[in-house]
C-alpha cells in the first residue's frame, strides 16, 4: 500500500514530463531530457510513433486472449481478483440482509478490504 501511495508522487507522465508541484526542479535539464529522448527512438523508433494511442478493438482483444505468452498474466490476475471481488460483493448483501443500514454496512465492509489488500500483498512477497 505505501508503495502505491509513494508511486501516484513519484511516476511521471513522461521523460519530458518530470515538473510537477513535488519536484519544482525536474529530474532533467532540458539538454538531458533531449539526450534522453533521442537514444530512446533511436534504440526504438517505434517508439516515436503513437501507434499507442489505439483503442481496443474486438478483433485486438481477441488477438491478445489467443496470445499464449499472456496466458500465465491472466492467470495471475484472475487469482488475485476473484477472491478479494466474490467476497466484497457478497459481504454487503450479507450485511444488509441481516439488517444493518447502509452506513454500517460500509463501515463494517472496511476491515474486509483491508485484510484483502494485506493477503495480497503477501502473496506478492
Amino acid at each position: 500500500m505505501m508503495i502505491g501511495i509513494w508511486s501516484i508522487f513519484q511516476m511521471v507522465p513522461s521523460i519530458t514530463q518530470t515538473k510537477s508541484r513535488f519536484r519544482p526542479k525536474g529530474w532533467f535539464t532540458e539538454r538531458e531530457e533531449k539526450i534522453v529522448v533521442n537514444r530512446i527512438l533511436r534504440d526504438d523508433p517505434s517508439k516515436g510513433d503513437m501507434h499507442n494511442r489505439q483503442a481496443i478493438t474486438p478483433k485486438l482483444l481477441w488477438k491478445s486472449l489467443c496470445d499464449y505468452d499472456l496466458w500465465p498474466i491472466y492467470a495471475i490476475g484472475l487469482t488475485f481478483v476473484i477472491p478479494q471481488l466474490t467476497q466484497e460483493q457478497y459481504l454487503t448483501l450479507i450485511l444488509r440482509r441481516l439488517g444493518f443500514s447502509t452506513l454500517n454496512t460500509n463501515l463494517l465492509s472496511i476491515p474486509a478490504t483491508f485484510l484483502t489488500t494485506i493477503t495480497v500483498s503477501q502473496r506478492l512477497l
